[in-house]
């Protein structure tokens, strides 16, 4: 504030018209321009008896003319200290115990907490002191009389001049009004009797004040459960996390039963501690608390493959019976015994989420099969048609694609018998992972469009990114990079205002990969170096393969060669003999092939040729995820041709290279993968020597043209031209 306008704010809280020059000069000087510390300087003045106020008249008592005796508080507290110091002591405690109740306070709790029941009758006297005096104002009129401290500094002020154990009965006091006033609508007011029995719980020595704790610890947990089902991650994570910490101070009970309900019970919230954190894109944070719960809980996740591979056995046998004994085995547990399983199952379920994203190839198997054991053994459940549907990916994987339609058809339809809305968007999202594996590209965008609507009618936005993220993949790889475009942008523009590191890092990938296919390298580049900025706090080796991959094929394209094989080589470091395990790691590996051979037929026309073996050496690892890739998922066949033919072609094999483009072309066909199509049409057209030359040069260009990519669309005409195809040029 312009110290100007300070002194005419003071002018106008006093009433007057103007305030003496040496005091207009103390206050700016002290205030510094801050208007709340002005105004109770000048309230201060005027309580002290500095100033005289007279029919809009300020002067200044004649027994302080010599200013140099004055003295001001330093800081805005302690005026605000000076101020209710000058108080009487009834005020006093009024004022401490309003501060108490909150920064607004309703009439009647101050009447019923107030600790001198004398004083009671008095109250509207003290607060129409309060309120004459701007330390509180009026909130609401009666007969729901309610008042709010002018400023949250006076309300910490007032706070802080209590004692601790002033401060401690009077926080349980209204947190026993709270309870006793509202037994019918007390949902309402968890979050407030958390932090109102957290209060009166803090004491040096917790066995004195259990009560206290137990109160304080029921209500956090009840804040953070409402907080989850509003999908109110950060609250959740703070309500749970305080909960633990009191949690922690009772002693442990002697009782078998109360102390194994008391380990569910932080299990639990170790659990639903990691599912708001996934919720805001932190799988880190989420990864540590599912472990803590499942160990906990007895079932410790390995932590080494060799404990994963041994462990794969006895899930395998336990799996096996649960196929042949059915009745004996599925739903073979209840009550208690039941919601231990159906916990221990989300907890897995969250765990395959995690390692499907760090692409870890034997956990997803172990953990899957954990999870599908564990939720049949509970019965019908959400969480066992969510287990099916994993099961479904998890076959499809093996190439079992028979028993993968299995499993999705029996965890949509155990989906539709429980008809929970946020399962249903979970087994939207994990089903159509799997008809993404083999091309059925309609059905992904309806199911999927269909589980986003829901999460935007409950709030969801846990699982609305992960909807969102699917939508823009799915398109980019069957053509339709418009809608893509347009579906990565919300996903961005949602997942910077939540501050969701996961989902912004899908959202500048995806906006990144459909630039450089639109021919718009340069504005790729900063989106994917922001990406690798949040992989850096949030590791996803998917994600990190695919954007390392993306920024060397966009460096390559705007012509900084030493960037691309930079990030070439870091990619082909973090690829090396992996398993993908997601759908979309294709479109990386592709980038990588593309940088990789883009290098070797650059050196291969340049004279004299250098470099030229470095670079097949490249290619030749650059292809090997590719493959690795098909022999998991089928959209990879029209992929890998195409690359292989063009290994063929630059070694020299015409007539396989030739092959390999057939083969290819029949699959992205089969699959309905236009840029694919686009692509291994090019390379019939410029190196075939059949009449379907001109056929293939003319699909490939009304592919581009559609698609809109530029680049592509410049090699068709050029190529088509060099062919002798003016006409198509």
């Amino acid at each position: 504030m312009m110290l100007d306008d300070v002194e005419s704010l003071v002018c106008q809280r006093l009433g007057v018209k103007s305030v003496p020059p040496m005091i207009g000069r103390l206050i700016r000087e002290k205030s510094e321009g801050h208007p709340f510390f002005a105004e109770e300087l000048a309230y201060a003045l005027r309580e002290s008896g500095i100033l005289i106020i007279e029919d809009q008249v300020c002067k200044v008592h004649p027994r302080f003319l010599n200013f140099e005796d004055l003295t001001l508080p330093d800081t805005l507290q302690a005026a605000i200290t000076n101020r209710i110091d000058g108080l009487d002591p009834s005020q006093q405690l009024t004022l401490k115990v309003a501060s108490v109740i909150g920064r607004i306070f309703s009439f009647r709790v101050l009447e019923a907490v107030h600790p001198i029941e004398a004083d009671r009758q008095a109250l509207p006297d003290y607060m129409e002191t309060l309120t004459r005096l701007s330390l509180t104002l009026v909130e609401s009129e009666a007969p729901d009389l309610a008042y709010i401290f002018k400023h949250v500094v006076t309300q910490e002020v007032a706070y802080n001049l209590m004692l601790y154990s002033q401060r401690r009965q009077l926080h349980q006091a209204v947190a026993e009004w709270i309870e006793e006033s509202n037994e019918r609508n007390l949902e309402s007011y968890y979050p407030l009797l958390a932090h109102h029995w957290t209060q009166a719980a803090e004491a040096h020595d917790a066995a004195r004040n259990e009560h206290a704790i137990r109160k304080a610890v029921e209500y956090l947990e009840k804040a953070a459960d409402q907080a989850m089902q509003n999908y109110s991650n950060k609250e959740a994570i703070q309500f749970f996390n305080t909960a633990l910490e009191w949690d922690a101070k009772l002693s442990e009970p002697e009782d078998k039963v109360a102390l194994r309900y008391l380990r569910f019970r932080r299990a639990r919230w170790h659990g639903r501690l990691g599912l708001a954190y996934y919720g805001l894109g932190l799988l880190p944070d989420c990864n540590q608390h599912v472990r803590e719960a499942l160990r906990i809980l007895g079932n410790p996740i390995p932590t080494s493959n060799i404990q994963f591979a041994l462990g794969l056995l006895p899930q395998i046998i336990r799996q096996v019976l649960h196929r042949y004994f059915p009745a004996r085995y599925i739903g073979s547990v209840h009550d208690e015994e039941r919601e231990i399983e159906l916990e221990v199952s989300r907890l897995y379920e969250l765990m395959s989420r995690i390692y499907f994203y760090s692409n870890e190839t034997l956990p997803i198997i172990y953990i899957v099969l954990q999870f599908l054991n564990s939720a049949e053994t509970a019965g019908t459940s959400p969480e066992l048609a969510a287990a099916y549907s994993s099961m479904g990916v998890l076959a499809g994987f093996a190439q079992l694609h028979k028993l993968a339609e299995t499993y999705v058809d029996r965890g949509l339809a155990v989906a539709e018998e429980v008809n929970q809305p946020s399962n249903l968007i979970t087994i939207g999202v994990v089903t159509s992972a799997y008809k993404i594996m083999v091309g059925k590209w309609t059905e992904v965008r309806e199911k999927v469009e269909e589980a986003k609507a829901i999460c935007e009618q409950l709030g969801d936005y846990r699982q609305w990114g992960d909807c969102t993220a699917m939508l823009g993949e799915n398109a980019l790889i069957s053509g339709d990079i418009q809608y893509s475009t347009k579906i990565q942008d919300e996903l961005l523009v949602d997942a910077r205002r939540r501050r969701n590191p996961l989902h912004q890092c899908w959202g500048l990938l995806g906006i990144a990969r459909n630039n450089i296919r639109l021919g718009d390298p340069a504005s790729a580049v900063s989106m994917l170096e922001e990406a690798l900025q949040i992989l850096e706090e949030t590791p996803n080796l998917a994600s990190s393969i695919e954007t390392n991959s993306q920024l060397a094929l966009a460096y390559l394209r705007i012509g900084n060669d030493e960037k691309a094989l930079a990030y070439t080589h870091k990619t082909l470091e973090l690829s090396a003999n992996i398993s993908p395990t997601v759908y979309s790691m294709n479109l990386g590996f592709a980038a990588l092939a593309d940088t990789c051979f883009g290098f070797w037929e650059k050196a291969l026309h340049t004279q004299p040729v250098t470099d030229s073996e470095q670079y097949k050496k490249l290619a030749e690892k650059a292809i090997k995820p590719i493959r690795a890739f098909q022999g998991i998922f089928p959209i990879g066949q029209p992929v890998t041709p195409y690359y292989q033919g063009w290994y063929e072609w630059l070694t020299g094999k015409h007539e396989a290279a030739l092959k390999s483009w057939h083969k290819g072309l029949k699959a992205a066909q089969k699959f309905n993968m236009p840029y694919e199509e686009g692509l291994l049409r090019l390379k019939l057209g410029s190196h075939g020597d059949d009449e379907s030359r001109k056929n293939n040069f003319e699909r490939a260009i009304q592919i581009f043209k559609s698609m809109g990519t530029v680049r592509e669309l410049k090699l068709a005409f050029s190529e088509a031209e060099r062919a002798g195809f003016k006409d198509l040029a």
